[in-house]
């Protein structure tokens, strides 16, 4: 994944790296709307609310996320060819 550079700071650990919305949306290629759609119904990304009207996204939990969809989506092709076999 390419993290954007804006909040890194030198000697910032990595997991302290937060990302916005529009970064995460990005990052991923997809909508503001769908990153609302899968926070809404749990399927998204760990978030966290910086101030009452900010959610934020730790770059080192858009990762995990992202790995486990990795996981998730060769595990079901390899189900899909099985049952096809």
């Amino acid at each position: 994944m390419n993290t954007p550079k804006r909040n890194m700071k030198p000697g910032l650990p990595p997991s302290l790296v937060t990302l916005t919305r529009h970064e995460v949306a990005g990052a991923l290629g997809i909508s503001l709307d769908c990153l609302d759609k899968m926070a809404a119904d749990g399927t998204g990304p760990k978030r966290f609310r910086a101030s009452p009207r900010t959610w934020r996204y730790r770059a080192a939990d858009l990762e995990v996320w992202q790995a486990a969809r990795i996981r998730e989506a060769v595990a079901e092709s390899k189900a899909n060819k099985q049952a096809a076999a």
